[in-house]
């Protein structure tokens, strides 16, 4: 099959997709000459995208030699889709067939731990991808690890990691940062995040002060 063909049938597929036609996904998908992995991957994101996620886990069964963008896609999704349990049982299964994960990989794996409230996991999780996998964190993955740390009333563990990222703070996770310290009662720590400009709060934006103003009633 050549190469062009395949990107005109994966095209066809992810405009379905992007359209809500999962059907003519599934027709489209049987009907491709030669199923390569970057059909599968596509039909994946498909499904995945639309929250179908039995199709997804079919089709996933079916793949004989998943690369890293199969796992990764199916990792996310499940994270994604409130099966957050899945998608930390398939990152076990991806390390023991010997797929190294990516940057990708583990913000469906924190997320997983953030959303299920797996505090030693998300952790350790993080600790190994710096120290045995050699990935750096993008800010993306600190404020995943500070909103988990957050959410089960680590405060002052989830304001160190705030403070001393090598990044400017993203504004979600300052906002994570403030409603956790709303849901503890942490009034005084709350006033001083949403205080210092460090913490990469945007002076305009309403919801910090929203936020602080609430904890004092």
């Amino acid at each position: 099959m050549a190469e062009r063909d395949v990107v005109s049938w994966n095209a066809v597929i992810q405009a379905s997709a992007e359209t809500g036609l999962l059907e003519k996904v599934a027709i489209l998908f049987d009907r491709v000459p030669q199923c390569n992995m970057s059909s599968c991957n596509s039909t994946l994101v498909a499904y995945v995208q639309c929250g179908y996620l039995d199709q997804a886990h079919k089709l996933f069964a079916r793949i004989p030699d998943r690369d890293l963008a199969s796992w990764s896609i199916m990792i996310l999704g499940c994270a994604g889709n409130r099966q957050e349990r899945l998608a930390l049982e398939h990152f076990g299964e991806m390390l023991l067939e010997g797929i190294k994960c990516d940057e990708i990989t583990m913000l469906g794996v924190l997320s997983a731990c953030n959303h299920l409230g797996l505090i030693q996991e998300g952790v350790s999780y993080f600790v190994m991808m710096v120290a045995e996998l050699g990935i750096d964190p993008f800010v993306e993955h600190f404020s995943s690890l500070v909103d988990l740390l957050a959410r089960v009333g680590q405060l002052r563990e989830a304001h160190d990691l705030l403070r001393n990222m090598p990044f400017v703070p993203d504004p979600a996770a300052c906002c994570s940062m403030l409603g956790a310290c709303r849901t503890h009662g942490d009034v005084e720590l709350g006033a001083y995040t949403a205080a210092n400009e460090e913490f990469g709060i945007e002076p305009h934006h309403p919801s910090p002060y929203l936020l602080l103003s609430s904890m004092k009633h």
